[in-house]
């Protein structure tokens, strides 16, 4: 066996792998069929060419001469076939022609009238039916090209220089075969796995686009894997010399097998042992640089901008330890580029604004690559940057700035700081940055489209304002922001006096004109946190996240004012009545936040041009004026209060006992009548959720498991949702959900803290826990006396109850006056 037997080895091994890749993709059409004959032909030509070469059975080798003979004219012809199908002409002379010759020659190869040795002369019939192949390949070549000359498809044109590369190395190698010196060369085989191989990955793969690139993969790939072959089995020879150990076809054969399969695992050993050495230089932030790399794929299906934004500033952070990064984003109206996202780890850090003539702009508009802050300072172009810019990029301390963009247009601008411990930026850092931003541009710019159609969905037409719909989506928002984190909420609802008439009188086009004006005022009587919207006709809203009631009255108060100054100076005799609400002070759902918000403005529109509170709207807007009614709702209530305390035998007169010391709390306090009045009501029903508990958890002796506390503690939520359908008791509301919950945030149902959680409900808290101390219950042994029960609760000052409500809990619950909790 010699070494050149290898090829047609190695030919047959690859032929079976191009069959199995070939199949998993679309084997189903046409083209790909006539391919897989193709293959399965040239497996065959292989094969026998194999045996023979290799003398692996001396007693067949003229029947397998025949054999290799056959298997080589019907991979020609299936060849030839294949050319046709590529170019939509399956059918045809030339594909008859070709089968035919076949079967004509396979009599005369049969009976030996046509031969084939491995000699050093090549007999003459089998030069005259290399030639015949020739012609007949080329004839067909030229058909294709003649049938796609005046096509204008590219792609067709590219088919066409496939087609042709692989010929040419098919032709090639094959008429090497008439030359005395490569007559006992497999030649043809070899010239026949690279036209396949090349075929292969252009029709499968890579679909015949890219020539060039193909034609890189492939040398590439077969360069690498042969050179790592030839080098193996010189090494083995070498070593077999040297060690004077016989070359027999058994050695010579298992070492081709070895650098094969070498050959085949060099890329994917190549891969990983790239990506262990990359995990051992980048460490924690390897997998952060991996999805900065794959950043607008991941990303391509996030249209919200801000998740975007923030997405992408993240994994700059992380995967190269930047402590500050900015995305720059066009003002829509100025058209200057600032500072839409920052994250900075670092305090005192300053974005800066670059106007439409800036030269970074102009720089950027005709190049693509990173702009570093050195080449600011000398770049010629830019000695036209006004000295106030030079400062804002001086207090920016930026480093690198990046262009994005989309279609060749500028859509924004990445600005990096310094890195973390003062580390330098690398080559490959700058690349990396550069190449996810230039392929992010796409990715950005359909999520500001969509951005900006949401916006404008969610906006007034007339004022610029934020429109109905989008408001209660808002509320509801930060409704559960709040429910989430224990951040209160407050909202003002507001409208102008006497606006019917002005439209009356001037007209809708005048009152429109106000309307305007009005949005204009209040946009600038905000801060940018609050939101601002036209509830409808002459009717505005305002959200204010993490705003307490006292602080939302100021605001009120200064859009009222702004909007008076407004109006005064053009004569038009205008003026606004406010109303204020607070989450969850005034309510815990969104429709009872938004009727006391109502209510206030009712209140305030009785006087006109001033701000009511939801607080001190209640006295004549939510008690009923009738007092028949008012007594109806008293008796609900407690109707509603003796229905809790019957159910529990250990806590009759539970209810009663918290109302008369949540009361007394009030007093000390100096409450209002009206505030003492809700407070004793809402005492009265803060149980009232345990209606709905089984009778088994209320009255069970031992201790509750995991399981049983979950329905105990769904008791608030409950109350409310019994409660709120009855007008008159909105106010208790919020007392009833939160009195469970804990100053240091602890407590349930939502883990509201401090003063975040309602008045009445600190209040309400105190006087449960106290009295329920000093009374039995199913599930604890013994109870404690009044004096044990003051000092468990002044021990949980600050943690469970108000710390500023237990001192005034303690002078009144002290001994002088422990008798006041036996008053109901």
């Amino acid at each position: 066996m010699n070494s050149y037997t290898l090829i047609p080895l190695l030919s047959c091994i690859a032929y079976f792998g191009l069959i199995f890749f070939t199949m998993r993709h679309k084997p189903r059409k046409t083209v790909y069929v006539i391919f897989l004959l193709y293959l399965v032909g040239g497996t065959f030509w292989a094969g026998y060419a194999f045996l023979l070469y290799g003398n692996i059975l001396p007693g067949s080798a003229d029947l397998i001469s025949r054999l290799m003979l056959i298997a080589g004219l019907f991979t020609v012809a299936a060849y030839c076939h294949f050319l046709r199908a590529v170019i939509k002409q399956p059918r045809g002379l030339a594909v008859v022609f070709g089968y035919g010759m076949v079967i004509i020659l396979i009599p005369f190869i049969a009976t030996k009238q046509i031969s084939y040795a491995i000699t050093e002369h090549v007999p003459l019939s089998i030069n005259l039916i290399a030639a015949g192949c020739v012609l007949f390949t080329g004839w067909v070549i030229l058909k294709v090209i003649q049938a796609h000359r005046h096509s204008n498809n590219p792609i067709v044109h590219n088919r066409i220089v496939f087609l042709v590369a692989g010929v040419i190395l098919l032709l090639v190698f094959s008429l090497s075969k008439l030359h005395p010196a490569f007559a006992k060369y497999p030649m043809a085989q070899l010239g026949n796995l690279g036209n396949a191989i090349i075929i292969t990955f252009a029709i499968v793969r890579y679909r015949m686009l890219d020539i060039n690139f193909v034609l890189r993969t492939v040398l590439t790939h077969a360069a690498t894997g042969l050179a790592f072959m030839a080098l193996y089995i010189l090494l083995i020879l070498g070593l077999l010399q040297y060690l004077a150990i016989g070359i027999t076809p058994s050695t010579l054969l298992a070492s081709a097998i070895v650098a094969m399969l070498i050959s085949i695992l060099y890329y994917p050993m190549m891969k990983y042992i790239q990506k262990f050495i990359e995990r051992l230089m980048y460490r924690e932030t390897y997998d952060y640089r991996q999805m900065l790399l794959a950043f607008s794929k991941e990303m391509s299906h996030v249209l919200n901008l801000d998740e975007l934004a923030d997405s992408m500033l993240k994994l700059i952070a992380k995967a190269l330890k930047v402590k500050e990064a900015n995305l720059y984003l066009p003002d829509s109206e100025s058209g200057d580029f600032v500072s839409h996202f920052h994250l900075s780890l670092t305090k005192g850090t300053r974005a800066m604004k670059l106007t439409r003539g800036n030269p970074i702009l102009a720089w950027f508009a005709k190049t693509s690559g990173p702009l570093s802050r050195e080449q600011i300072n000398i770049l010629p172009e830019m000695k036209a940057l006004r000295l106030e810019e030079r400062k804002q990029i001086d207090k920016s301390e930026i480093h690198f700035l990046f262009p994005i963009k989309s279609k060749d247009t500028l859509i924004g601008i990445l600005t990096l700081g310094s890195k973390e411990n003062g580390a330098r930026y690398r080559s490959e850092d700058l690349d990396m940055v550069t190449t996810m931003a230039s392929s992010a541009g796409v990715v950005i710019e359909n999520a500001r489209l969509y951005s900006a159609a949401n916006i404008k969905a969610n906006t007034d037409g007339l004022t610029g304002l934020y429109n109905h719909r989008y408001f209660h989506q808002r509320l509801e928002e930060e409704i559960a922001r709040g429910l989430r984190f224990g951040v209160i909420c407050s909202m003002i609802l507001f409208d102008l006096d006497v606006f019917k008439r002005y439209n009356d009188v001037h007209g809708h086009l005048a009152g429109d004109e106000v309307l305007r004006r009005v949005g204009e005022s209040l946009r600038g009587s905000l801060r940018t946190v609050d939101m601002a919207f036209r509830y409808g006709g002459d009717e505005f809203a305002v959200i204010m996240p993490g705003t307490s009631t006292e602080d939302a009255l100021k605001v009120a108060e200064r859009i009222r004012r702004n909007i008076e100054q407004v109006m005064e100076p053009e004569g038009i005799m205008l003026t606004t009545s406010l109303g204020v609400a607070s989450w969850p002070t005034d309510s815990v759902a969104k429709d009872g936040l938004i009727q006391c918000a109502d209510l206030a403005l009712y209140q305030a529109k009785q006087w006109g041009n001033r701000t009511a509170l939801y607080a001190d709207a209640t006295a004549s807007d939510l008690v009923q004026k009738d007092s028949g009614e008012k007594q109806g709702i008293l008796s609900t209530i407690y109707a509603l209060a003796a229905t809790v305390d019957a159910r529990d035998q250990h806590t009759y007169g539970h209810s009663k006992r918290v109302s008369s010391i949540s009361v007394a709390i009030g007093e000390a306090i100096s409450l209002d009548g009206e505030m003492l009045s809700r407070l004793r009501t809402t005492a009265l029903l803060h149980d009232i959720g345990k209606i709905g508990i089984a009778d088994e958890l209320l009255n069970k002796s031992g201790k509750l498991t995991e399981d049983e506390w979950k329905p105990i503690q769904s008791h608030p939520t409950l109350g409310v949702s019994i409660l709120k359908h009855i007008v008159g008791l909105a106010p208790c509301l919020p007392g009833i959900q939160y009195h469970h919950e804990r100053w240091d945030g602890n407590g349930y149902p939502y883990g509201l803290a401090g003063n975040n959680i309602p008045l009445e409900a600190r209040i309400i808290a105190i006087a449960d826990a106290y009295e329920a101390m000093m009374s039995p219950r199913p599930h604890r042994t013994g109870t404690l006396t009044s004096e044990e029960a003051l000092e468990e609760i002044r021990k949980n000052a600050g943690t469970q109850f108000d710390p500023e409500l237990i001192k005034v809990f303690c002078r009144l619950y002290s001994k002088p006056r422990l008798e006041v909790a036996g008053t109901a």
